[in-house]
Parts: C-alpha cells; sequence; structure tokens
C-alpha cells in the first residue's frame, strides 16, 4: 500500500484520537511540510506521536511514490524506506528508533 492509497481509504484520526501507543495519524488536511535539515526537502509529517512527543514525517517526491522514505524529525536516517514498510512495522508493533 502507498502512501496516496493509504490516504484514500484511511484519511487519519479526528483530534484528540490515538491508538494505544498514542500515535495519531493526521487526516489529509492536516499534513503540512517540515523544514528540518538534516531531512530531504519534500518531507510532511503525517503522524504525531505521544502528543508531539516526536513528528513523523514522508518524503514525498514527484517522481515516484514507490520509495517514499520515513522519518523521525531529527533523526538522519529513515525508519523506513518505503510507506508500505513503515505500516508493516507499526502493524506488527514494532516501535520507531528514536536517537542513535
Amino acid at each position: 500500500m502507498d502512501f496516496r492509497e493509504f490516504l484514500k481509504a484511511f484519511d487519519g484520526m479526528d483530534d484528540g484520537e490515538t491508538d494505544d501507543g498514542l500515535n495519531r495519524f493526521l487526516p489529509i488536511t492536516e499534513l503540512y511540510p517540515i523544514c528540518d535539515p538534516t531531512l530531504p526537502t519534500d518531507c510532511f509529517v503525517f503522524m504525531d506521536c505521544s502528543f508531539s512527543a516526536y513528528l513523523v514525517a514522508i518524503h514525498l517526491s514527484k517522481e515516484t511514490t514507490d520509495k517514499a522514505e520515513i522519518f523521525v524529525l531529527g533523526v538522519p536516517s529513515p525508519v523506513a524506506h518505503s510507506f508500505a514498510d513503515f505500516i508493516r512495522l507499526y502493524l506488527a508493533g514494532v516501535h520507531l528508533r528514536i536517537g542513535a
């Protein structure tokens, strides 16, 4: 599943709604670009974790949607190399690695 398909099927969570891990997928109307010197350009925040303790962004490119790397803000290495990989980790209950 790519990010576009995900948004068509599931347009995020209502304000104040989270999963059991306090993660909230933002609806499309709340996605926003992020300017972080540790991340590539064209990254958009799509997930709020633990009430903004950290944010998760997707690198969107006009060239392809197959490889949309997922980043935690402030961490230069991607936590997943595609949205599909990220969703598999999320559904498996794998926690994002924050820090070194």
